[in-house]
């Protein structure tokens, strides 16, 4: 838009830069990488805020976009229950969303994409014998996420023996193990091949 020109990729960009920096895109934003209602509110009861409503989720500018966690972000490296904590309520200390609500757009990094894959892959494998077993809830507590997990996780159990004869920690061994992941994965093969 120089010399009073105006032309519509100078109007786009003037356009989007506005938009950019206003609340409505991060809605837009949250909305279209959400599969589930990401703008969840909860009230805040302290002090002079008592009975104003707060966004319950963050959002962190990295990247040229909006995202729902920093660019530090790190996958809790945890045992398979803790992350199905997480994959299903998220973080309200740190203001994460529930991790199923994350996109690989959402990653900072090539690594992190993978875990995030990883992570998907196992508690997908969860939320859909808990949705056969008809115990299905979309936005549970902890407690009703532990009685979830409960139902499902026994399409995470992996031998306790491994092929070389040591003892393997089960269900308490951290998801982020390559060889939890590995195991689950082979489980699965050769159950189909059977």
């Amino acid at each position: 838009m120089t010399a009073g020109t105006v032309t519509r990729d100078g109007l786009e960009a003037m356009i989007n830069g506005c938009l950019e920096n206003s609340a409505l895109y991060q809605l837009v934003l949250t909305l279209k990488n959400s599969p589930t209602p990401a703008i969840q509110q909860e009230e805040t009861l302290t002090g002079d805020e008592a009975g104003t409503m707060t966004p319950m989720w963050g959002s962190h500018r990295w990247g040229g976009r909006i995202h729902p966690v920093p660019q530090d972000f790190t996958f809790p490296n945890s045992c398979s229950q803790i992350a199905w904590q997480y994959w299903m309520c998220g973080d309200r200390q740190k203001r994460y969303p529930p991790l199923r609500n994350l996109s690989r757009d959402d990653m900072p990094s090539k690594n992190m994409r993978k875990r995030l894959s990883d992570l998907r892959y196992l508690m997908q494998l969860v939320e859909k014998r808990v949705e056969e077993q008809g115990k299905w809830i979309a936005n549970p507590s902890i407690e009703q996420s532990n009685e979830m997990f409960e139902v499902g996780k026994d399409v995470l159990d992996i031998s306790v023996v491994s092929e070389k004869g040591r003892k393997r920690r089960g269900l308490q061994m951290k998801w982020t193990s390559t060889s939890m992941v590995t195991q689950v994965r082979n489980k699965r093969k050769s159950h189909r091949t059977s």
